[in-house]
Protein backbone atom coordinates (compact mmCIF):
# COMPACT_ATOMS: atom_id res chain seq x y z
CA UNK A 1 0.00 0.00 0.00
CA UNK A 2 2.65 2.28 0.81
CA UNK A 3 4.14 1.87 -2.87
CA UNK A 4 1.07 3.30 -4.26
CA UNK A 5 1.51 6.88 -2.39
CA UNK A 6 3.14 9.70 -3.67
CA UNK A 7 6.08 11.47 -2.29
CA UNK A 8 5.33 14.50 0.17
CA UNK A 9 6.31 17.21 -1.72
CA UNK A 10 8.69 20.12 -0.60
CA UNK A 11 7.51 22.64 1.68
CA UNK A 12 10.35 23.89 3.83
CA UNK A 13 12.50 26.44 1.77
CA UNK A 14 10.73 26.12 -1.62
CA UNK A 15 10.53 30.06 -2.31
CA UNK A 16 14.22 30.26 -1.54
CA UNK A 17 15.42 27.43 -3.53
CA UNK A 18 13.32 29.19 -6.21
CA UNK A 19 14.40 32.50 -5.56
CA UNK A 20 18.39 30.92 -5.53
CA UNK A 21 18.34 28.74 -9.02
CA UNK A 22 16.37 31.68 -10.54
CA UNK A 23 18.78 34.34 -9.09
CA UNK A 24 21.65 31.89 -10.40
CA UNK A 25 20.24 31.85 -13.94
CA UNK A 26 19.89 35.28 -14.16
CA UNK A 27 23.26 36.06 -13.39
CA UNK A 28 24.49 34.08 -15.74
CA UNK A 29 22.46 35.13 -18.62
CA UNK A 30 22.98 38.74 -17.69
CA UNK A 31 27.13 37.75 -17.68
CA UNK A 32 26.51 36.35 -21.02
CA UNK A 33 25.31 38.48 -22.99
CA UNK A 34 27.15 41.28 -21.98
CA UNK A 35 30.21 39.45 -22.74
CA UNK A 36 28.81 38.42 -26.23
CA UNK A 37 27.69 42.09 -26.71
CA UNK A 38 31.11 43.09 -25.58
CA UNK A 39 32.76 41.21 -27.95
CA UNK A 40 30.53 41.01 -31.43
CA UNK A 41 29.30 44.34 -31.07
CA UNK A 42 31.52 46.65 -28.68
CA UNK A 43 34.93 45.43 -30.31
CA UNK A 44 34.14 45.30 -33.78
CA UNK A 45 32.17 49.29 -33.82
CA UNK A 46 36.13 50.26 -32.04
CA UNK A 47 37.91 48.21 -34.84
CA UNK A 48 36.00 49.70 -37.49
CA UNK A 49 36.85 53.13 -36.25
CA UNK A 50 40.63 52.20 -35.61
CA UNK A 51 40.49 51.62 -39.28
CA UNK A 52 39.16 54.43 -40.43
CA UNK A 53 41.24 56.65 -38.49
CA UNK A 54 44.09 54.99 -39.52
CA UNK A 55 43.75 55.77 -43.19
CA UNK A 56 41.79 59.22 -43.23
CA UNK A 57 43.74 62.04 -44.81
CA UNK A 58 42.01 65.24 -43.33
CA UNK A 59 43.37 67.54 -45.32
CA UNK A 60 42.23 65.74 -48.52
CA UNK A 61 39.14 65.67 -47.02
CA UNK A 62 38.49 69.43 -46.27
CA UNK A 63 39.75 70.06 -49.75
CA UNK A 64 36.92 68.18 -51.10
CA UNK A 65 34.43 69.26 -49.12
CA UNK A 66 35.89 73.07 -49.68
CA UNK A 67 35.09 72.29 -53.75
CA UNK A 68 31.79 70.99 -53.14
CA UNK A 69 30.99 74.57 -51.50
CA UNK A 70 30.09 72.46 -47.99
CA UNK A 71 31.63 75.43 -45.98
CA UNK A 72 30.01 78.30 -46.55
CA UNK A 73 32.77 80.92 -44.39
CA UNK A 74 35.65 79.08 -47.05
CA UNK A 75 36.64 80.40 -50.09
CA UNK A 76 37.21 77.28 -52.88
Amino acid sequence: MSSNLLPKPQMRDLLGRIVRRNFLIGVTLVTGSFFLLEYFFIQGRQNKYRDFYKTIDFAKDFEEKKKAGVFHSVKP
